[in-house]
């Protein structure tokens, strides 16, 4: 339901297929001061009369039966839709004058899409950016960036059917991450952004630590489950001491800012409406997209088809094989009672890989507590290739363990322990080749990156987190 003026008039207009020019004509306003007021950057003017005459407007305008009964959805607490004109003008007037409350229904959408139980509410995407600033408004240090990323993104949720949003950083994810409840306000904003039909378009850094650039995906995984996230990386290196950073909502609003060194606190960042600098920013950004590439391809529950199709080649593939994840793959070889999969023919797969001389090294990440084993859904099982995982208890998964570290290692396969046993993600290397990260949970979802420099570092990074063995 519709709670500030802003977004009435916006959903009347196109309701009647309104344009800002013909409402302008009528109301003897410009058209641009139409466009920002159903954009909720200028209010309705004080001096002049507005509601009575554009209630007026629109009282003639509806009149279609499918009109009627989405106005009558919008405006409940009013009752039916009168036939008489001026009562019609009436029930417009009180309708764009009340305050209503914003419901529940977009924040129980954004929840599901998140996944993970939370229970938070739609962040407010009323007036409050036109209190902040006009057209240009400078912002200090973490906290004021974080302030002006609320309020670019508020805004772009009052319009995102169709809008486009524009993301680049390769400052450290510390000013997203180490407030809790901005994370949770981010995720809420770009989810609402996304629900409406917006489009993201993020250019990630390559030289980001490992641990950074899955903190990374396990932020933004929710975001790519709607389809609408193009992924792209830079190849170049960045030098680690100048850091730039462009958020965009292409013809709407820009957050710019640059600094040298690693002390973000005095940090200026510049929140902007106008026109020049939004078109010399995305000018800016475009330039910087021109010398990306794609980072890597998603796969869905709905795509699991495809991604079976893509995994088995990626399986059948030359050169060594790396796997960081918690249920080990000599499971497999060994066939034995909890191997997670049906398929005679993955199991094959890894001894016909053993058997060309192409090495597994096996990155076991251990389960220490009983509420994990919830989230054992191995990439199997999650893409619908295999059967679960039941078990029951910690110590029966340790004993699975026990029968793995005490069976005689086939030759060329190598088992070792990771320093990070409550890693969630699976990480499937192909050295030089490509790299699969995976999550089986709150949904499965899995990553697909065919960059071999990327995924020597990824590989690197993987191979930093190996302890010495120490199995008991």
């Amino acid at each position: 339901m519709a709670s500030t003026i802003a977004e009435k008039l916006d959903y009347l207009m196109k309701l009647t297929d309104t344009s800002n020019a013909s409402l302008a004509r009528v109301l003897s306003f410009d058209a641009s001061y139409i466009s920002r007021i159903r954009a909720g950057k200028r209010g309705i003017p004080r001096h002049q009369p507005f509601i009575r005459p554009t209630a007026e407007y629109f009282a003639k305008r509806i009149q279609r039966p499918e009109q009627i009964r989405s106005l009558q959805n919008k405006a409940a607490v009013l009752g039916q839709w009168p036939a008489d004109t001026e009562e019609a003008v009436q029930y417009l007037i009180r309708w764009m004058e009340e305050e209503q409350a914003h419901g529940q229904e977009g924040a129980d959408k954004a929840d599901k899409a998140l996944g993970a139980g939370a229970c938070y509410g739609q962040i407010p995407t009323g007036n409050a950016p036109q209190d902040k600033f006009s057209e240009s408004e400078l912002f200090y240090g973490r906290e004021g960036e974080r302030e002006a990323v609320k309020i670019l993104l508020k805004e772009a949720c009052r319009d995102s059917a169709g809008g486009e949003l524009l993301l680049y950083s390769d400052e450290h994810m510390a000013w997203m991450t180490e407030d809790t409840a901005f994370a949770l306000d981010l995720s809420r904003l770009l989810t609402q952004f996304l629900q409406s039909g917006g489009k993201i378009c993020i250019i990630h850094n390559i030289n980001r630590e490992l641990s950074e650039m899955l903190e990374a995906v396990r932020k933004w995984m929710p975001l790519y489950r709607f389809g609408r996230m193009e992924p792209y990386f830079c190849p170049r290196i960045n030098d680690g001491f100048h850091h730039r950073t462009m958020f965009i909502v292409k013809d709407q609003i820009a957050l710019s800012s640059g600094s040298v060194g690693a002390r973000p606190e005095n940090r200026i960042h510049l929140l902007t409406r106008r026109p020049q600098a939004l078109s010399a920013l995305t000018e800016e950004f475009e330039e910087l997209l021109s010398t990306c590439r794609p980072l890597m391809d998603v796969y869905r529950q709905k795509d699991k088809y495809r991604m079976q199709r893509q995994f088995r080649r990626f399986l059948k593939g030359e050169g060594s094989l790396t796997v960081l994840h918690r249920f080990p793959l000599l499971m497999h070889l060994a066939g034995t009672e909890h191997a997670h999969t049906k398929s005679q023919a993955e199991r094959d797969l890894f001894a016909r890989q053993l058997e060309r001389g192409q090495s597994i090294t096996e990155i076991l990440c251990p389960i220490t507590s009983e509420k994990d084993l919830e989230y054992l859904v191995p990439v199997w099982k999650g893409f619908g290739k295999g059967e679960s995982i039941v078990l029951q208890s910690l110590d029966e998964y340790q004993e699975c363990l026990n029968t793995v570290f005490s069976t005689e290692m086939p030759e060329g396969y190598r088992l070792v322990l990771a320093s990070e046993p409550e890693a969630l993600e699976e990480i499937w290397i192909r050295e030089k080749e490509e790299v699969w990260v995976y999550f089986g949970w709150p949904e499965p979802i899995a990553f697909q990156i065919r960059e071999p420099r990327l995924s020597d570092a990824i590989l690197r990074a993987c191979l930093h987190r190996v302890v010495p063995m120490n199995w008991h």
